[in-house]
Order: C-alpha cells, then sequence, then structure tokens
C-alpha cells in the first residue's frame, strides 16, 4: 500500500468518527499533495529513463 493510500485510508476513518479537524483537514491536503507530487516526479523519471 502507498503512503497516499494509506492516508486517504487513515482521513477516512478519522472523518468517519468525526474527529478530524479543520487544521488537521489541512494538513493532511498538504500530504496528499505532496505525495501525489512525488509519485508524479518519479513516474516522470522513470518514463525519461525508459525513453533514452
Amino acid at each position: 500500500m502507498s503512503s497516499l493510500e494509506v492516508l486517504r485510508s487513515e482521513a477516512t476513518a478519522l472523518l468517519s468518527v468525526g474527529r478530524l479537524h479543520d487544521g488537521a483537514i489541512a494538513d493532511v491536503s498538504e500530504d496528499v499533495r505532496t505525495d501525489t507530487k512525488d509519485e508524479t516526479d518519479e513516474m516522470t523519471a522513470q518514463r525519461l529513463q525508459l525513453t533514452w
């Protein structure tokens, strides 16, 4: 399971019990954006290696 999937499942669990406050939502959103960018950068690097 990727870190992005872990974050999503944790966020969903927290939301379902009503414990995720506004500040925590912003933190989780930032983490998800960062992970997605990292994964995209990694995929781009892999594609570049394939084309060389």
